[in-house]
C-alpha cells in the first residue's frame, strides 16, 4: 500500500516550502511525492486544488496524498477522495472499515459516489458543497 510517511520525506531534488532534503531525508510534517513542491500542503503530480493539493485531479479535505501513499492516519487510493478521512477499498482505518461501494460511520468509500460531506469520485476533484 505505498509508503507511510509519517515525518517529512522528500524525493530528489525537492523543495518542501521552508523545507529542502535529499533522498528520504525527514522533513517535519511534510509528505511529498516526486518532483512536488509544497509549501504546508502535500502536491502530487503538480496540481493544486484550493488549499489542497492531491493526487492527479484529486482533492483530499484537509490532508494531501500521493497515490497509494500513507499521510499520518490518512491513506489514499489511487482516484479516492474522502472528506477528511481517505480509505483505500476494503482498508481499515482506525474505527473506519471501508470494504467496497460501503459506507461506514464518518467514512465513506463508495468507487464514484458521494455520501454526505465525503465524496469519492473515481479520479476526480471535490471539494465539499
Amino acid at each position: 500500500m505505498g509508503v507511510s510517511l509519517y515525518a517529512c520525506r522528500a524525493p530528489v531534488g525537492e523543495a518542501l516550502g521552508e523545507c529542502r532534503a535529499p533522498v528520504g531525508e525527514a522533513l517535519g510534517d511534510c509528505r511529498v511525492p516526486v518532483g512536488e513542491a509544497l509549501g504546508d500542503c502535500r502536491v502530487p503530480v503538480g496540481e493544486a486544488l484550493g488549499e489542497c493539493r492531491a493526487p492527479v485531479g484529486e482533492a483530499l479535505g484537509d490532508c494531501r496524498a500521493p497515490v497509494r501513499e500513507a499521510l499520518g492516519e490518512c491513506r489514499v487510493p489511487v482516484g479516492e477522495v474522502l472528506g477528511e478521512c481517505r480509505v483505500p477499498v476494503g482498508e481499515a482505518l482506525g474505527d473506519c472499515r471501508v470494504p467496497a461501494g460501503e459506507a461506514l460511520g464518518d467514512c465513506r468509500v463508495p468507487v464514484g459516489e458521494v455520501l454526505g460531506d465525503c465524496r469519492v469520485p473515481v479520479g476526480g476533484a471535490v471539494e465539499e458543497h
